[in-house]
């Protein structure tokens, strides 16, 4: 055990001081609860240890077990947002700052449960010791001001059950500059018989506010461990608030060959300027509600990569770095634009060479699209107003409204289905207990999707509103929809809100046609003759769908030529196709069919000496070139003319074309 430590500062003082801080950087690790003001930040500090006891100007304020002082600060103190002008210092190693509260002698986690703003340098079950006549606690103001330092130590207190010369000395020092905190530790080993006590194994050492910010403000350093030690200090500094200002809203077009853009941004600027210095404060970002990243800064500007088509929420944060704790928000809208067209691919020109006597070639062929943002799946989900907790206004209270916002739902990636081909929110509604003359519908986008029954404003962004619909008498019972015609990507989280809607009675979850599935007693007080069954309710339900998706892109259309499959004559056909995607954008690509007649046809004729024929129900017949002529190989048979002598003589006309009837 150390009785006390040397107040000189010669050079052999200091690399002991340097040998301690080494050791003991580590250790201090310093848990937080994520909060919405800015907190202590508990870091190492160098300055020795200069005993207070026993210098002129140190005054003692009190012995005793278990015993508060009231001391009248010589400065106004501000910590967190409050100021004070009087403390309450006890015996138990703490300090107090609002009259009338105490901690005890049993030291507990942070935050506490009890009212008032406290500091622990080393909460515990401590008392003087009756047998060293210094054994007590002090106070003591050095510089003037504004520069003054208010000290208070516990000079040799002992653990419950106190034993002579098994003591620890340790101080709380108030910075009248910058309302800084240091405490500094000459001695927290108790030794003998209260060695399971040394270096706080049963102590509490950290600083907590007021009750009433949600949740409490406080910083731990430890709580029944050994978290300090001989010689350190630690100095607790309130960060000063560091807002980020997002900047404007980007419009990008899709990096091409894919359905995103690897977005390069400019960063938010601070208020205060330069906050965000990337050492005691940092920045880090989110795109749509997902894990965050942390910006190595300075920098001007980042790459985001691989934000998706459509609209992107951007949530900037300043925070701590000692900690991660949240020191500002701001958010910023990216829009990517797909302005690549789909690819389209048309077969190389072909030629085709005919057999003797063919006048023409069917032909068949394919023509591909694709596309940089592949083709998402549409599928249907329920949404209900029976999620636990409730949402405001919810209907399964049967509130009067009169908005009420339906349970999110987060919306996944996959392959169409079902033959849709935009993008849309479909709402069903049944209107026979709606008590209102028509519905409108909003869609919105949740901001920040861990928080999905927050639907303020400040956390859902506008997709698109409905028409509105009027619902009006002999609609009750039957389903209304309510389409919404939107953009909306692949793993949003929505929120649907219908306006103006009345009363809702909504209790169950209704997963089809006749189906009923009941989420709990009737809150509405209509008795319910065989829950599960949707016919036996007795009221209408309040349901919505939601189908969602990206718009599905169409097929090749074609604009000149002929068809896959058809016959193409003897010449050149061009065929020229055309793509469009999702989104508009068009490309097109084209071919040519070539067909070559036989080459090198006969030029004599050699006819057949008898040709039958068979006539249609009318009595008629067309002869062709095939029919009569004989040998070959010939060309085309549509090159030749056949034409009859039916008048006697025959053989010298006149000819007439080849019909028989």
């Amino acid at each position: 055990m150390i009785k006390k430590f040397t107040q000189s500062t010669s050079s052999g003082a200091s690399l002991f001081i340097t040998r301690w801080l080494l050791a003991f950087v580590l250790p201090l690790l310093v848990s937080q609860a994520a909060l919405a003001q800015l907190n202590y930040v508990a870091t190492a500090c160098n300055d020795p240890y200069v005993q207070a006891q026993g210098q002129a100007g140190t005054t003692l304020i009190g012995t005793g077990d278990d015993v508060q002082f009231t001391v009248n600060l010589p400065f106004t103190y501000t910590l967190y947002t409050t100021s004070f002008t009087q403390i309450r210092v006890s015996t138990n190693g703490f300090v107090v700052f609002q009259p009338g509260t105490d901690r005890g002698l049993g030291n507990g986690a942070l935050p506490t449960a009890t009212a008032g703003a406290a500091l622990y340098p080393f909460w515990d079950d401590l008392q003087t010791v009756g047998a060293n006549a210094n054994s007590g606690v002090y106070q003591r103001v050095d510089g003037v001001a504004p520069n003054r330092i208010f000290t208070l130590e516990w000079f040799q207190i002992g653990h419950f059950s106190a034993v002579s010369g098994q003591e620890i000395t340790f101080q709380v020092r108030l910075f009248e500059n910058g309302n800084r905190i240091q405490y500094k530790y000459q001695d927290v080993i108790f030794g003998g018989g209260q060695a399971i006590n040394d270096n706080g194994l049963s102590a509490t050492v950290g600083l907590e506010d007021v009750i009433g910010a949600t949740p409490r403000p406080s910083t731990t350093v430890g709580v029944n461990t050994a978290s300090v030690t001989n010689g350190q200090c630690i100095e607790f500094v309130l960060p000063q608030a560091c807002n980020p200002i997002a900047g404007p809203t980007l419009n990008l077009n899709s990096t091409i060959g894919i359905c995103a853009a690897n977005a390069v941004v400019s960063l938010p600027t601070f208020n205060p300027a330069g906050c965000a210095n990337g050492t005691v404060i940092g920045l880090r970002y989110s795109v749509n509600g997902g894990a965050f990243t942390n910006v190595t800064l300075p920098a001007a500007s980042i790459t985001i990569p691989n934000v998706p088509v459509g609209s992107n929420v951007i949530t900037w944060q300043t925070y701590i770095i000692s900690n991660g704790a949240t020191a500002g928000v701001a958010t910023q809208i990216i829009n990517v634009l797909d302005t690549e067209p789909p690819v389209i691919t048309c077969p190389a020109n072909v030629t085709i060479n005919l057999a003797p006597g063919a006048c023409e070639a069917i032909y068949s062929y394919n023509v591909g699209l694709a596309d940089n943002c592949p083709l998402q799946a549409i599928k249907a989900a329920w949404a209900v107003d029976t999620s636990a907790p409730l949402l405001a206004n919810s209907s399964l209270s049967c509130s009067a409204g009169p908005n009420h916002y339906f349970q999110v739902l987060t919306l996944p990636a996959g392959a169409f289905s079902n033959g849709f081909n935009s993008t849309f929110a479909r709402i069903g509604v049944n209107s026979a207990y709606s008590q209102a003359a028509t519905f409108q519908v909003r869609l919105h986008r949740l901001i920040n999707p861990a928080a999905p029954y927050n639907v303020t404003a400040a956390n859902r962004q506008l997709l698109a509103t409905s028409a509105v619909t009027p619902l009006g008498p002999g609609l009750g019972g039957g389903n209304i929809n309510i389409p919404i015609v939107t953009s909306i990507p692949a793993g949003a989280t929505v929120l649907l809100e219908i306006i103006n809607s009345g009363a809702f009675y909504s209790v169950g979850n209704q997963a089809g046609s006749g189906t009923q599935t009941w989420l709990g007693a009737d809150p509405c007080g209509i008795p319910v003759a065989n829950p599960g069954t949707f016919a036996s309710i007795g009221f209408a339900q309040e349901v919505a769908a939601v189908l969602y998706g990206l718009v599905q892109a169409p097929p090749p259309s074609q604009t000149a030529g002929l068809p896959s499959g058809a016959s193409f004559p003897i010449g050149t056909t061009t065929n020229i196709y055309k793509g469009t995607d999702a989104v508009g954008n068009m490309t097109t690509c084209s071919f040519t069919v070539t067909v070559q007649e036989y080459p090198n046809p006969i030029q004599s004729l050699v006819c057949n000496d008898l040709v039958q024929v068979s006539l249609d129900d009318n009595c008629t017949a067309i002869i062709g070139a095939d029919q009569v002529l004989e040998g070959g190989p010939y060309g085309c048979y549509d090159d030749y003319i056949v034409e009859l002598d039916k008048s006697a003589p025959f053989g010298n006309g006149p000819w007439v074309p080849a019909v028989l009837g």
